[in-house]
């Protein structure tokens, strides 16, 4: 009696798993995650690895809402902040991928105040930035993914103030609810500092362009994938 109750359950459990893979692959089918992609320039060039192949394969539809150029601190050229919400009064999304800070390190005109970059006045302010621009795209009941900025060739006082940067992005993640994203894990050498290539399986991958700063198509391929297994997890956890 016990053990045919046991192969009973075990039947159960085999068949609801496969009716909920099932559900969901065609759940997906007919209504693909939507993916927003928010940032400045490099974020562009991140988004190369989403690419239509990419895209069909794992049920995505990824737009670009990167602006080049544009900054969390200079909302004359950009207003971020009131862009999106804008934006977002008429799209949907499930998902948005921010990568944003490499134009930030300026100083912020805040009304008739000016904070210099690095000061405790300019944090502040910056934190409540990033903060604002998370605030929207939780308010609109979307799962945010913010992808550090990655390490960064050219001088020694730029590559200190991207991580600079980061630090604060990171410190606002450890309050709100949403996932970071380490892009130097995929995109730095083995001690997570800026390379030019990798050696997977044998070959060398090249992963910035000239600039040191923008990402070339196999590294954008590497972010992509790397990122798409975070989402991956957090569905996992959700279902």
């Amino acid at each position: 009696m016990i053990r045919t109750l046991v192969a009973i359950l075990i039947l159960f459990s085999i068949n609801f798993c496969k009716s909920f893979e099932s559900k969901t692959k065609k759940d997906l089918k007919n209504s693909p995650r939507k993916i927003l992609f928010i940032g400045d320039s490099l974020v562009i060039s991140f988004l190369w690895g989403f690419d239509k192949e990419f895209n069909q394969k794992n049920s995505i539809l990824a737009e670009n809402y990167g602006k080049v150029s544009s900054s969390l601190v200079y909302p004359k050229f950009y207003d971020w902040h009131k862009n999106l919400k804008d934006f977002l009064a008429k799209k949907k999304y499930d998902y948005a991928i921010i990568m944003i800070g490499a134009n930030d390190d300026k100083g912020i005109l805040d009304g008739n105040n000016f904070f210099s970059f690095k000061t405790e006045a300019w944090v502040k302010v910056y934190r409540e930035l990033v903060r604002e621009l998370i605030k929207i795209l939780l308010d609109n009941q979307i799962k945010v993914f913010w992808v550090s900025l990655p390490p960064m060739g050219g001088s020694k006082k730029f590559q200190e103030n991207m991580q600079f940067i980061n630090r604060i992005a990171y410190s606002v993640y450890l309050e709100e609810d949403i996932e970071f994203i380490h892009s130097e894990e995929v995109l730095g050498n083995e001690v997570g500092e800026f390379t030019t290539y990798k050696i997977l399986n044998g070959k060398k991958i090249p992963l910035r362009q000239e600039d040191r700063i923008h990402l070339l198509v196999p590294a954008a391929k590497l972010l992509t994938e790397f990122i798409f297994q975070k989402i991956l997890e957090s569905e996992s956890k959700t279902n």
